[in-house]
């Protein structure tokens, strides 16, 4: 007879006791030797006598236990990949994205890990080792490469150039995401009183936190504002700062700074000398003198109401941008939506009231659009059912016989796989399938006369998934070779969000403390991280833009920001701006 907590741990008790500990370690980022801990033991056995005697080691942590738990993951991942592959990070690892029919939203999948620490970053040998990861991917998994996509650094691009003439029916998209952070660095190169006026603000910022004292004057002025307005509950802000490598951030702390305008300028107007004060401390001689010119500066900054005034204007500037960054930073924005941010941002800057700006911005963009693989971008809006050439103004030159011959062109480049089995008559004849299946679909006749239908009924359940409908229309043999390629080019997502999280990750998890830990024990544990989480994050939207600017007035826009996650707290950068001479892009 046993006491409750003196039990002893049957076989099946003890194994999934063992496992669990496994998911715990990997979901805390808790070292592998945490239950070797003799407080944590002691903790345990608190809890059940005998449980001290069934805890794993770091050993067998991070050995038997985290090797079963991998195997359960690929085995997992094997089943649910179904050929549309694959999100690349050259510098850290390769991501499948598979379109789940049970939840219809995308899904990134940790496929591999890769060390490229020693590898030749060039255009050739870029390709070569791109090759070598499409190869290893189709032959494990059992799966097709659709798409490739990598930022569009000098050896990355040139690579995935030669890579497309090489294997002409792979998509190759540059990461949006990236490319919206550097018409965030377009911005500044061409508005010089933008840059001056960020470096001023950074630099504002900046002193106020690094001066704990002048905080401190600043904050009460917070308090005094906030107790005369009758406000009960007090909430001292603070004041944020730049992440270069956290792309929104800039915009963010600025936003921050332009609310507590009123604080700033009543702090100063009550309590200047003591500020300067504050600033100045114990200082003597020459120090004094420069610790009393900088609190004048800024001081004198925080009173010039051009400077407020030109903030204001690069907000208005800067929050298009980085919507479109927040956007296009997501795991399953589609190229329809890219496309749409960017003709969002264009419609902004082909209104913006200094001339200069306006015209460098509008060659800038031109210039990023025309590196883009037009006709994909182009085909992803047109095959989206809710909005199919309801976008397109009359300068586009589009009509219905244009779109099909872009179609059947990209659908032709994709199925010229040299493992595709159909004959010359068995293409021919899905060719023609397709190109009359579209030319229904333009016209709104035939099956597609009733899509206005499953709009409306979409719009009320609050669901305008262009993927969903045309996993729909799958079963219907006339339709169903149409439908299959519609879902192959809504599926792709131009972005390497889940790459770079999981760069972000790694790097917790090879930290200075854990520098030993292999890149193969990496792999297994974000492997079994993502499993716990069931591969998907569920988090709130953002509320950090405003719903009315002259950005949201393509169709639906404004619908993209709803859907947006937060940005990941695993994502990487600790790169603070914390001072105007940071300031870089």
């Amino acid at each position: 007879t046993f006491r409750r907590n003196d039990m002893p741990f049957g076989a099946d008790e003890k194994a999934a006791f063992q496992k669990q500990a496994l998911r715990a370690v990997v979901s805390s980022g808790a070292p592998l030797k945490l239950f070797e801990d003799p407080e944590v033991k002691i903790l345990l056995g608190m809890l059940r006598t005998t449980a001290p005697g069934v805890i794993p080691t770091a050993k067998v942590v991070g050995g038997r236990l985290l090797d079963a738990e991998a195997e359960e993951v690929e085995e997992k991942i094997k089943k649910s990949i179904n050929g549309l592959c694959a999100n690349v990070d050259f510098k850290v690892c390769y991501c499948g994205v598979k379109y789940n029919d049970l939840m219809m939203m995308l899904q990134a999948y940790l496929l591999e890990l890769i060390n490229v620490t020693a590898e030749n970053k060039d255009g050739p040998s870029q390709c070569d080792h791109f090759a070598e990861m499409i190869d290893r991917v189709e032959f494990k998994y059992g799966c097709f490469v659709i798409y490739f996509t990598t930022d569009a650094d000098g050896g990355s691009k040139k690579g995935r150039t030669i890579l497309g003439k090489k294997r002409p029916w792979l998509i190759l998209p540059s990461c949006w995401a990236h490319q919206f952070q550097l018409i965030l660095g377009d911005y500044f190169k061409v508005n010089d009183a933008a840059a001056i006026i960020a470096e001023d603000a950074t630099g504002l910022i900046a002193w106020i936190n690094n001066h704990s004292k002048v905080r401190v004057i600043f904050n009460e002025a917070q308090r005094t504002i906030q107790v005369s307005n009758g406000i009960v509950k007090i909430i001292i802000l603070a004041y944020l700062v730049a992440n270069i490598t956290r792309w929104t951030t800039h915009y963010v702390a600025f936003v921050r700074l332009f609310l507590l305008r009123e604080a700033l300028e009543f702090a100063v107007l009550q309590n200047r000398s003591a500020i300067i004060a504050a600033q100045v401390g114990a200082a003597t001689s020459t120090e004094a003198v420069r610790l009393k010119e900088d609190a004048e500066r800024f001081c004198g900054l925080i009173r010039d109401q051009t400077f407020w005034e030109g903030l204001e204007t690069v907000l208005g500037d800067l929050e298009p941008i980085c919507l479109g960054t927040n956007i296009n930073q997501k795991d399953s924005t589609r190229l329809d939506q890219v496309l749409l941010t960017i003709a969002g941002i264009y419609l902004r800057f082909a209104e913006h009231p200094e001339k200069e700006v306006r015209v460098s911005m509008l060659k800038r963009l031109e210039k990023r659009w025309k590196d883009c693989d037009q006709s994909v971008f182009l085909l992803a809006l047109i095959l989206n059912p809710f909005e199919k050439l309801s976008c397109f103004g009359p300068n586009a030159n589009l009509n219905q016989i244009k779109c099909r011959n872009m179609l059947l062109m990209v659908y032709r480049r994709v199925r010229s796989r040299p493992d595709n089995e159909d004959t010359p008559a068995q293409r021919d004849v899905k060719e023609k399938a397709v190109s009359k299946a579209f030319m229904q679909y333009l016209a709104g006749t035939g099956d597609f006369a009733d899509l206005n239908d499953w709009e409306e009924m979409s719009v009320c359940f609050g669901n305008t998934d262009p993927i969903q409908v045309w996993e729909a229309l799958v079963d219907s043999a006339h339709l169903a070779e149409l439908s299959k390629f519609a879902v192959e080019i809504l599926s792709i997502v131009a972005n390497q969000a889940g790459c770079e999280r999981t760069f972000s990750r790694t790097k917790i998890e090879q930290s200075d403390r854990r520098n030993r830990l292999g890149l193969a024990k990496i792999d297994k544990r974000l492997r079994a991280e993502h499993a716990r989480q069931g591969l998907v994050k569920s988090r709130e939207g953002r509320k950090n833009h405003k719903s009315t600017t002259a950005l949201l007035s393509v169709p639906r826009y404004r619908d993209l920001l709803e859907d947006q996650d937060d940005e990941d707290e695993t994502e990487r950068g600790r790169a603070l701006v914390s001072s105007a001479e940071g300031w870089t892009l």
